[in-house]
């Protein structure tokens, strides 16, 4: 209930278009094909009118510094935007290639609004409105479900960021419910193994890694849990889905179009990690060591265009009560220690390294050794969700109902995000 609650606000007070993104984001989802991969979209023309809208775009910051929204700038925006039947291009800016697995609940929200108004702005509230519906629906199902450490699930889903995104229509939110719909069919697979079950995990590590590619080393622990808890004759059966569905990727990811810029910076940087291959290592520890901190804030909430940050009180709270959920995961069983939680670990490093590579390889200048460009916090909030996985449901009296005290209180510190946003916009 709470996480529709704070989500609805997120939705509801956030600007349009000052999530993260959240212009390419609408045209793709407002686009009138239905099925999509990685073509061209088309869109109403006032539909793109309306994101492109200058009180909408986030460089009015820079034209007029401490802006505030007047409600009414808003709000009378529904009187000259309405969907009409002259069709443009999309401008989808750098998400051409994402497909429709990201868009769906955005697109029928937008599509359902429709039938009875033609004003944007509600289809576009209704958009974001609906995205949190189904990521609420799907969360919720696999939190009654989940039997690994669904405390430190939880705690992802009400970080400030989670919820701002799940409010938008950012195809992230839809992405992070995957991921946990995947570690829970995985974690009751643990308890029960079924051949259902197993073929909904290739299908669901599938989506994820169409949706978004540099997860790919995810399914490391996909063919973990599969060889672990398949009997070697049904093996082979999987064994020739699993081909197919990577062939299938293989072919998607080799058909991605990216504009000119893009391939030429790279193609010269592929060229300049095969002459200096081991520098890759270096730019990646330098760029720790600037972005750090950076990222651990983008997990928990940098809100808006990343401008809106909160006190460091507020982040060491959150951090505090993530090692406390983590440490009580910990001391509830201490033989962690095996060849499951080695992979699980593994495949959450090489995700990290897949999405620093892809976006040293896209966003960063040819030739940059001091940091890579383009990595923001939110794009880790799914490799906190696999790493859950590592810890047995917590069965102590005593730490069970810590655990339950700290997940009171977790929700509650979005009052605090909120005001936050809303003094900033309004």
């Amino acid at each position: 209930m709470f996480f529709l609650i704070y989500g609805s606000i997120y939705a509801i007070i956030t600007p349009p278009f000052y999530v993260s993104d959240e212009m390419g984001h609408f045209n793709k989802a407002a686009s009138k094909e239905i099925v999509f991969f990685n073509s061209d979209l088309k869109i109403s023309k006032s539909a793109r009118d309306f994101s492109e809208y200058e009180k909408f775009n986030y460089y009015i910051y820079k034209k007029s510094e401490n802006y505030k929204f007047k409600k009414s700038e808003i709000l009378n925006t529904k009187s000259f935007f309405f969907w009409d039947n002259e069709i443009v291009d999309a401008t989808t800016q750098s998400l051409k290639n994402y497909p429709i697995t990201g868009y769906w609940p955005q697109k029928i929200g937008i599509n359902i609004s429709k039938l009875f108004t033609d004003k944007i702005l509600y289809s576009f509230y209704a958009g974001r409105l609906f995205n949190l519906f189904v990521c609420s629906l799907i969360i919720f199902v696999c939190l009654k479900k989940i039997s690994n450490s669904r405390e430190i699930v939880i705690i992802v889903c009400f970080l400030p960021m989670t919820l701002s995104i799940m409010g938008s229509h950012n195809q992230d939110a839809i992405f992070i419910s995957y991921t946990i719909l995947l570690i829970t069919i995985i974690s009751s697979m643990i308890e029960k193994y079924n051949v259902y079950k197993l073929l909904s995990i290739l299908m669901v590590s599938t989506i994820l890694i169409i949706t978004k590619p540099p997860y790919l080393p995810i399914y490391f622990v996909v063919y973990y849990f599969i060889l672990e808890y398949v009997k070697k004759a049904k093996f082979k059966y999987f064994n020739i889905f699993s081909i197919i569905f990577i062939f299938l990727i293989c072919i998607y990811i080799s058909n991605y179009e990216i504009d000119k810029i893009s391939e030429n910076n790279k193609i010269q940087q592929i060229k300049f990690l095969l002459t200096n291959p081991l520098i890759y290592i270096e730019i990646i520890f330098k760029d720790l060591a600037i972005h750090f901190p950076k990222y651990v804030m983008g997990v928990i909430g940098h809100l808006g265009h990343n401008d809106i940050l909160f006190n460091k009180l507020y982040y060491y709270v959150y951090l505090l009560f993530i090692s406390l959920i983590i440490l009580i995961s910990f001391l509830n069983n201490l033989n962690i220690f095996n060849l499951r939680t080695f992979v699980i670990l593994f495949s959450c490093i090489s995700i990290f390294l897949s999405l620093q590579l892809s976006q040293y390889l896209y966003f960063t200048a040819p030739g940059q050794t001091n940091f890579i460009q383009g990595l923001v916090g939110r794009y880790l909030l799914p490799i906190i969700i696999i790493f859950s996985l590592i810890f047995p449901k917590v069965n102590n009296y005593k730490l069970k109902n810590l655990n339950k005290n700290i997940l009171l209180i977790i929700p509650h510190l979005n009052i605090w995000a909120i005001y936050k946003l809303y003094i900033f916009f309004y």
